[in-house]
């Protein structure tokens, strides 16, 4: 009898590990905390089970060794690591996904269930691309494109959302070149495959669609695809050789409602903003750094470790750039000289900043708010963690005021 409550226990918590795995699947493409209650709930009470029955339910897959290294790496970027608590907070971040190997494993018992899985999957990925699509669509309307040089950010960064959307895409594509597929098979493969591909565009950010290019030209030369492959290659050279980027700046002098140009100069770069400081203009050039010219000519150039998109003069002898992995760079000017004295990295992704006098405030949509006393000290920053999931912010002297992808703002004193 014993034995047979003990079966149905068992029983209980496969369907419990298989619900929640289930979540798991179908929150892969929309929601980080659904997904991360599906995922942790599963392990969890796979863990459970292995407790109560005394056996290991995790099988070995031939990439101990690889998992094993790869930690090994990761602690010793941390042990080496000049800001420990963010490096710590992605290692418990990293260390934490390869379970998902074998969780998945666990509970898929059989191909069957497996090809279930991926249905779920794909089937999870199209519903929020319509979803998506019906939101983006609004958000065309309102011209937020143009504002916001992104797509919205429905449940997550666009960003994330183009990336996972792009691994439905491959797939999609990799069925649909499948000849063995029936035509009714291959007309809902298109129509499921137009939905991931345009709530790919829709997301409007670069890093999902080269992911895709490459998926899609990697498929097709396993499968070679020639015919498909040499038009697409003869295109790309074609395109490289008439695409002509310039990188110019130009500057003009306004007399009442008149705009005069006085000269204009090419950068070897990607010129992304530019800042001015005296006689000087710093241009935040994409490829070469921070480039000072006095009038057309270069006379300075301070190379920077990632692209700097904006370079603000705090007073008359201190500067910041800001980086585009998000890191400040302090630079004070003594007579002719201009020295970097101090780097600031935010704990998080950081959307907006604001300075006052001297001090720094930092806006992370997934850290919150940060506060650093002086820029050009080594200081103790004050968090605010409660305070994420906001991307614009502006401060005075009494209040704070934040703003995020949807209607109205909040205030703070």
């Amino acid at each position: 009898m014993n034995e047979i409550q003990g079966t149905k226990d068992y029983k209980i918590l496969d369907w419990v590990i298989l619900s929640l795995f289930v979540i798991f699947i179908l929150s892969l493409s929309n929601s980080i905390f659904v997904n991360q209650i599906g995922y942790f709930g599963a392990l969890l009470f796979i863990l459970i089970k292995a407790f109560l029955t005394r056996k290991n339910p995790f099988s070995k897959t031939g990439l101990e060794l690889a998992f094993a290294l790869y930690m090994l790496a990761e602690i010793i970027s941390l042990i080496l690591s000049e800001y420990q608590a963010q490096a710590f907070h992605f290692f418990t971040k990293r260390a934490l996904l390869i379970p998902v190997l074998y969780t998945t494993i666990v509970v898929t018992t059989n191909l069957k269930r497996g090809k279930n899985f991926f249905n779920l999957f794909i089937v999870g990925s199209l519903i929020t691309g319509i979803v998506y699509l019906v939101f983006a669509f609004q958000y065309y309307l309102n011209n937020q494109y143009l504002i916001t040089e992104s797509g919205p950010a429905l449940i997550q960064n666009p960003i994330t959302t183009s990336e996972i959307i792009s691994f439905a895409v491959l797939f999609l594509f990799a069925f649909i070149i499948n000849e063995k597929a029936s035509w009714k098979v291959k007309l809902l493969l298109y129509a499921g495959f137009a939905i991931s591909v345009l709530t790919l565009i829709a997301t409007f950010k670069r890093t999902g669609w080269m992911g895709v290019a490459i998926g899609i030209v990697l498929i097709l030369i396993i499968k070679k695809k020639w015919k498909i492959l040499v038009p697409i290659f003869i295109a790309g050279i074609v395109l490289f050789l008439i695409d002509k980027n310039v990188s110019q700046v130009s500057v003009y002098n306004f007399e009442g409602s008149r705009a005069k140009k006085l000269y204009s100069f090419k950068t070897d770069g990607r010129a992304w903003s530019v800042a001015k400081d005296d006689s000087l203009f710093i241009i935040n050039d994409y490829e070469n750094g921070l480039l000072f010219y006095k009038d057309s000519v270069l006379v300075r150039k301070i190379a920077t470790p990632e692209p700097a998109t904006s370079f603000l003069k705090v007073d008359d002898s201190i500067f910041i750039a800001q980086l585009i992995d998000t890191r400040f760079l302090i630079f004070k000017k003594n007579n002719q000289e201009i020295n970097q004295i101090n780097e600031i990295l935010p704990p998080g992704n950081t959307k907006d900043f604001f300075l006052l006098d001297k001090s720094l405030y930092t806006l992370d949509i997934d850290s919150g708010l940060t506060f650093y006393n002086s820029i050009t000290e080594a200081t103790t920053p004050v968090r605010f963690p409660e305070l994420k999931g906001f991307i614009k912010m502006f401060v005075d002297s009494s209040s704070f005021f934040f703003a995020g992808d949807g209607p109205g703002a909040a205030v703070y004193s």
